[in-house]
């Protein structure tokens, strides 16, 4: 993970049908590509782009999800980097950060 920097391709994903199965969001899909440097960074970049997509899906026209996620990958290899899950609040109905932001950042610098 650490051969920084690399190129993180970032992804969006809903909730859909009765089943509840996770789908790459119609409205933004692939999100961007991001060159990151750091672990900080990795976690800043991931809240800007959920900032952003919550949002976009909490427009008026927007569908009405009930959440998102987004998916981080490094570009050259696939694997899995980064994650975070929003909800949508039952009291406010706005869209809210779900826990941390996972980065594998926790898995290479394990206390």
């Amino acid at each position: 993970m650490h051969a920084a920097p690399f190129i993180l391709a970032l992804s969006v994903w809903v909730p859909t049908g009765t089943d509840r199965r996770w789908v790459l969001c119609g409205l933004s899909g692939s999100l961007c590509d991001e060159t990151v440097k750091s672990c900080d960074e990795l976690r800043a970049i991931l809240g800007a782009h959920g900032r952003l997509m919550a949002r976009i899906l909490s427009a008026p026209t927007a569908p009405p999800y009930d959440g998102f996620r987004i998916i981080g990958r490094r570009k050259d290899t696939n694997d899995l980097v980064t994650e975070v899950e929003w909800t949508r609040s039952g009291e406010t109905r706005q869209l809210i950060q779900n826990g941390d932001v996972f980065t594998a950042c926790e898995w290479v610098h394990a206390a």
